[in-house]
């Protein structure tokens, strides 16, 4: 004669407990195209160049410059961890590009491969950055996505800013000051 089992109250718990997970993680996988989005912060290649616009003089950075590697390290220190759930709703207009290339102090980042944040939304794959460090949106620490010629809109909140202004001063921009800090 068989026994009927029981019903296990702990393992009806675990089974709905784990399918809750699992759903929620997939539709948060699917929304970001990212796997990995709950790691707390993302990890990027090394840059092949990075410009810094000072006010209409360009200078291009690439991996030759001793300053090269601070400055990408600092970089990815500063966007690998965000201060934000979603996309800030603000975008590059020509307006606001023609000021950084000519009234303001920006750092441009280009990567070799699109990088991926590990975010709760999309964030595209952008081979590309910019930071403004004086000028318009320098004190809300944000960072803007591109790729090729082109801007997309939607900024992300970076946590700290400080490691890119440390760098910026040692390396030669001692005039540059956080408004952050």
């Amino acid at each position: 004669m068989e026994q009927s089992r029981k019903p296990n109250l702990f393992t009806l718990l675990f089974v709905t407990v784990f399918s809750f997970a699992s759903i929620f993680y997939i539709i948060i996988a699917t929304n970001t195209g990212n796997l990995r989005w709950f790691l707390p912060n993302s990890e990027f290649d090394k840059p092949t160049r990075i410009i810094i616009s000072d006010y209409g003089e360009r200078k291009i950075i690439t991996a030759e410059h001793s300053e090269f590697q601070l400055l990408a390290d600092a970089i990815n220190e500063s966007i690998s961890d965000l201060d934000n759930t979603d996309l800030v709703p603000i975008g590059l207009s020509a307006t606001t590009i023609e000021d950084y290339e000519t009234k303001s102090f920006v750092v441009e980042v280009h990567y070799p491969r699109p990088i991926s944040f590990n975010t709760l939304f999309r964030t595209g794959n952008p081979t590309k950055i910019l930071i403004p460090i004086e000028g318009r949106h320098s004190k809300d620490r944000l960072f803007f996505r591109g790729k090729r010629d082109e801007w997309w809109f939607g900024g992300m909140r970076m946590v700290t800013v400080n490691p890119i202004y440390d760098v910026l001063n040692e390396v030669g921009y001692p005039e540059i000051t956080n408004p952050n800090s």
